[in-house]
């Protein structure tokens, strides 16, 4: 099985650390900083730090160290900043053909978020649920769910999740803390990174060795027995640079059946072999218990919105990723990055949203899941710059393999008719029993080159192999193989109209075949699925004036999906379901974000969204009543997204920021029958600076609005996922 090769790849990925240590120290050179996982690479003779890659190995701190400033900033654009998720290696922004937005670190650590919809629906085009705690559900223009591989995250460059899981809600997984800069990449991108890609990619960026020894110990709590801290040391010793990061926390939650527990460590490791060449190693490790809420009836809702039915359901993850990453300048302009990780993943669930009332045996079911799986990725790239029209040619390949197990097992439920509370279960025994083999083989080209000195042109493109191969390990005939092969492209422009203003556009493709679940193991599992396509297309501007005190950036696009793979009732006696190719959908959208800083001691940074998710072509006509939802809106995606957030600076070392978000109406279903209107919610953030020290107070749902940052609709009744009502947090840091 390919679960012992990823487990002996991890074994190897440790020895290979150990032995890069060992030359390292007999090289006796000195790094000052790490260079990510597959995002950038040094660079001979040229001092410049990317994002947190820097360019060169060099004495003393780089600019990226220098102590932060009061300087007001914003994800609107820079137009000189550079960038190395949209073309898999470093750019200035202004020349990529692509629609990003780029979270810095200093707004990671004024925001602290707890929950990753806190920092993301900062920005325009994106679809961020808030369940409480950590949990959340996270996409990219794409109306999604927890099934709906439609947004790819990836850790320093490299997978966040094995090949065909959705990453929708991983993002709870990774530290704050231990957040560089976030990259966010809107539309297809499967043309540079190939399956789950169809909406976009969220790249996290985790921080470096610092030049100089530093360590910081820091603190949290909040109301409802909230906690949470770390501490995180760095710096130098000999030839190596390191970094190490742990941190904990816990609540008991403000709803019933709500408490959380977390740890998580990070080390980080980094080598300059000679001069031209760098070794990078970090292993990260998660430990996660979480109890699941639901969803409530409306009427529950509105009498009680803390119960919660479930009292039983959990989620439990342990997790162990190290990664090993050499990069190599080699002669002018080239450029050699060799990548590789391993994944190994204990994951234990009882989902709330599988219990079934069986009406023969008068009895409610649901089930226990226990995965058991080891992933490897392999990357292989090189890049190679040249003189005339300043021209780059990246060709490499991506290689995946992964192997789990996955058991499933019958629960007999037992439910208090008058509390509507999910009281107990009995494990009657092993349902399913599957070996899930995985593997993907992926080729890719990019070219890009100036035929004129304000205009930047590319083209690229990918070839996927994808590959099942799932055994059924109780015999009951339900394994198979599946093979799925898929050439996509993109081709862009970006151009300089003066230096404050620039205007770029394109068309990218993109694919998501269907997962493990659709095809073999889960309910209404079909063998016979396509994988969904989308062509899209956009164009926008990124605006820079007054020495970037005043920046706006708007992006227009348009999307189509064929072949959506949507669960499809097909026997109208029963009521069952099978995924089925049935639908395409259109996705049509303006994304906006301005930033204005008059003085350094104000700031106001709006970012607006519109956008139309629709089905094109949906019919659901074996249903009990017969539907045709085409034409219909996309449950959960509301036509118009604001968010605002004023900041001042009255005085060295503080700055208050207090934060608007406004969702417009949507729909809780694909009937359009039944709507929510979310109330404005305000946050309020406070934090000071003094010398070595740091202070913050956080008051989130200031106004204590009651709100559902989740709905849904089943026969006709509507049900709320409540959100988090007024919450305060306090916290200190030290640094030394």
């Amino acid at each position: 099985m390919r679960k012992d090769f990823c487990r002996t790849f991890i074994s190897v990925l440790c020895f290979a650390a150990m032995t890069g240590a060992a030359a390292a120290e007999d090289a006796g050179t000195v790094v000052t900083s790490q260079t990510n996982t597959a995002t950038a690479a040094p660079a001979v003779g040229n001092a410049e730090t990317v994002g947190n890659a820097p360019q060169t190995p060099a004495a003393g701190p780089s600019p990226a160290d220098a102590p932060t400033t009061a300087k007001p900033r914003s994800n609107a654009s820079e137009l000189n900043e550079v960038v190395v998720t949209a073309t898999r290696t470093k750019e200035k922004l202004k020349d990529s053909s692509s629609t990003i937005n780029v979270v810095s670190e200093r707004e990671v650590e004024t925001v602290k978020y707890r929950n990753a919809a806190e920092i993301l629906n900062r920005l325009p085009g994106i679809y961020s649920h808030n369940f409480n705690s950590e949990e959340e559900l996270t996409s990219i223009r794409i109306p999604t769910s927890f099934s709906s591989p439609y947004t790819l995250l990836l850790i320093d460059g490299l997978p966040a999740a094995g090949f065909g899981e959705s990453a929708g809600g991983l993002l709870k997984e990774i530290n704050a803390d231990d957040i560089e800069r976030i990259e966010v990449i809107k539309g297809p991108a499967s043309a540079l990174y190939g399956n789950n890609a169809i909406g976009g990619v969220i790249n996290i960026i985790t921080k470096r060795p610092s030049a100089t020894p530093s360590t910081r110990i820091w603190g949290e709590a909040g109301q409802y027995d909230r906690r949470r801290g770390g501490i995180t040391t760095s710096g130098m010793a000999g030839s190596l640079g390191y970094y190490v990061n742990l941190s904990a926390g816990d609540s008991t939650g403000w709803r019933e059946h709500s408490g959380n527990e977390k740890q998580s460590a990070a080390l980080k490791l980094v080598y300059a072999l000679d001069d031209a060449s760098l070794l990078d190693f970090r292993i990260d490790y998660l430990n996660s218990d979480v109890e699941l809420m639901g969803s409530i009836e409306k009427a529950d809702y509105d009498k009680n919105w803390r119960q919660d039915y479930n009292t039983f359901t959990y989620v439990k993850i342990k997790k162990t990723t190290p990664s090993l990453s050499y990069t190599r300048t080699i002669g002018t302009g080239g450029e050699l990055k060799l990548a590789a990780l391993a994944r190994d993943l204990s994951h234990e669930v009882i989902p709330h949203y599988m219990f079934r009332f069986n009406s023969v045996t008068m009895q409610y079911t649901g089930i226990l899941n226990k995965i058991e799986g080891s992933d490897a990725d392999v990357q292989a790239q090189y890049k190679q710059d040249f003189t005339p029209m300043r021209s780059k040619i990246v060709f490499g390949i991506d290689v995946q393999q992964g192997s789990s197990t996955v058991d499933t097992y019958n629960l007999a439920i037992t439910r208090d008719a008058a509390t509507k509370k999910y009281v107990s279960y009995t494990n009657t025994g092993l349902a399913t029993s599957y070996g899930v083999d995985t593997g993907v083989t992926s080729p890719y080209l990019l070219l890009e080159a100036s035929p004129l000195a304000n205009v930047r042109l590319s083209v690229g493109g990918r070839r996927d192999a994808v590959s099942y191969d799932v055994e059924d390990k109780r015999g009951l005939g339900l394994g198979g193989t599946r093979d799925f092969s898929k050439t996509t492209g993109k081709a862009g422009f970006a151009i300089d109209v003066s230096p404050q203003v620039n205007v770029y556009g394109g068309y990218s493709q993109g694919f998501v075949a269907p997962t493990s679940s659709q095809l073999f193991s889960g309910r209404g599992a079909n063998l016979g699925l396509d994988a969904e396509k989308a062509d899209n297309y956009e164009v926008g501007t990124r605006m820079a004036f007054l020495d970037n005190r005043l920046k706006a950036d708007v992006a227009l696009y348009t999307m189509t999906i064929k072949d959506k793979i949507i669960s499809q009732t097909i026997d109208p006696v029963t009521q069952a379901s099978q995924y089925l190719n049935v639908g395409e959908t259109s996705h049509k959208g303006v994304e906006t974000m301005v930033a204005v800083a008059p003085i350094d001691l104000l700031r106001l940074t709006i970012a607006y969204t519109y956008s139309e998710n629709k089905y094109e072509d949906y019919k659901d006509l074996a249903a009990t009543t017969p539907y045709n939802y085409s034409g219909n809106w996309m449950p959960r995606s509301p036509r118009q997204h604001a968010n605002a957030r004023l900041a001042v600076l009255p005085a060295k070392g503080l700055e208050v920021e207090v934060e608007l978000d406004s969702v417009g109406k949507q729909f809780a279903d694909d009937t359009n029958q039944n709507s929510y209107q979310r109330p404005d919610l305000y946050n309020l953030r406070t934090t000071y600076e003094a010398s070595a020290w740091q202070f913050w107070l956080h008051v989130m749902n200031l106004a204590d609005r009651k709100y559902a940052s989740y709905v849904s609709a089943s026969r006709g009744t509507l049900s709320y996922f409540p959100g988090d009502p007024q919450t305060w947090y306090a916290g200190v840091g030290y640094k030394w």
